[in-house]
């Protein structure tokens, strides 16, 4: 549930419906009232930063550390997305 960013070290909290049904050891019924709380508090309004999109705007976020979720706040309007990964060198 805590990653560790492999540059920074900094902990994050890495609760996801869609990845997370469960801790190692426990039901899904136990882990549910937790991870229901973990949810909740990793997308309170301090922790959320919004962007007010405008033509050719880039914008750049690391997912290591980020919780994205794409707001439906355009209605009417095309969004279009391009997806960058950018992969970090090993020695070799």
């Amino acid at each position: 549930m805590v990653r560790v960013h492999p540059r920074s070290g900094r902990k994050a909290l890495f609760v996801n419906a869609a990845f997370v049904d469960r801790f190692v050891g426990w039901t899904a019924e136990e882990s549910k009232p937790l991870l229901a709380q973990l949810e909740a508090h990793q997308t309170r309004p301090e922790f959320q930063g919004r962007i007010a999109w405008s033509n050719n705007q880039l914008t750049v976020w690391d997912n290591r550390a980020v919780l994205h979720y794409a707001m439906n706040d355009y209605p009417g309007q095309r969004r279009v997305l391009q997806r960058v990964t950018v992969m970090e060198r090993t020695a070799t």
